[in-house]
């Protein structure tokens, strides 16, 4: 069972990235390490980039003490969850030294980077009406691109639109979940947004550039704790259990609609201690799902 549970965790983790912030709260005692910046690379004349970044790797791999235990901890950052834009133009990517992270933008034709969000420490806060967080190093955990020019960043305390400056411009409540298409395929600038750390059916639809909002209910029987929707941020699936807290009595039904006007319909129920399945999308201009099951075996398969 608990293998089950942290499964459907993780599950809505990744259809919205949201679930990350908040999770890691840092003690107030932690020292935070520094995170590499290109302006260090470019203080050798003549050198800039990854050219400078490889001598500094190769000094930094030559002074270093041949115990190879030590290796990871005096390692460079690392580099994740790299975006492209949706003009092609600049690359947005986490810098991670193994404890926080940093937002970069790379340009996308000379390949030079800037780091525009720094993790910073933070007082005691308060990150929803019943929800506080200890002193901490807020960092960035997630990036997406809302539009050509603005960044959707879940932190771990929280999530905010980001300009290619640096400057949060609209709170985005617990987290970022998904971009809204419209009927053509386009983005818009509209998203699908968590409201609340602990309540994945707590959701709203918000501009990312004015910040409007409002709440999207999801009318189905039950607690909900997955969700999964169309391009154009309809709520399609939704996976509920019809107890307060997870036990071995605990029974998951999934319900699916074919559009956010019909009625939602019982395509599955079972137990918590059966294996169960995961919507991974929804099939355009069908009702069929595409979903992640171990169906009786030990791997998962899609």
């Amino acid at each position: 069972m608990r293998r089950l549970m942290i499964g459907l965790v993780l599950a809505h983790a990744a259809g919205c990235a949201a679930a990350q912030a908040g999770s890691n709260e840092v003690p107030a005692e932690h020292n935070t390490p520094a995170i590499p910046k290109t302006a260090d690379a470019a203080a050798s004349p003549g050198k800039t980039g990854a050219t400078a970044a490889a001598s500094a790797a190769s000094a930094a791999s030559a002074a270093a003490p041949k115990d190879p235990l030590l290796a990871p901890f005096l390692a460079l950052g690392s580099f994740s969850s790299m975006a492209l834009s949706p003009d092609g133009k600049h690359i947005a990517t986490l810098l991670s030294d193994g404890f926080d992270s940093a937002l970069a933008i790379i340009d996308a034709d000379t390949m030079e980077m800037r780091n525009i969000v720094e993790p910073r420490r933070m007082g005691w806060r308060s990150i929803t009406s019943s929800r506080y967080m200890r002193a901490h190093t807020r960092s960035p955990r997630f990036v997406a691109w809302a539009t050509d020019d603005l960044l959707a960043v879940n932190f771990n305390d929280g999530s905010s639109v980001v300009t290619l400056d640096g400057k949060e411009t609209v709170d985005m409540f617990a987290g970022w979940c998904l971009q809204i298409r419209d009927a053509n395929g386009h983005a818009t600038d509209w998203a699908i947004v968590q409201r609340d750390f602990d309540e994945p059916g707590h959701l709203s639809r918000l501009n990312v550039r004015t910040g409007e909002n409002y709440s999207v209910d999801v009318d189905v029987q039950g607690k909900l704790v997955n969700w999964l929707a169309d391009a154009q941020g309809n709520i399609r699936v939704a996976t509920t259990m019809d107890t307060a807290f997870w036990s071995d009595a605990t029974r998951l039904t999934t319900w699916m609609r074919a559009s956010d006007t019909e009625p939602w319909r019982k395509i599955d129920e079972r137990s918590i201690l059966d294996d169960s399945f995961r919507p991974l999308q929804i099939v355009a201009g069908t009702d069929h799902l595409i979903v992640q099951a171990r169906n009786g075996g030990d791997r998962l398969a899609v």
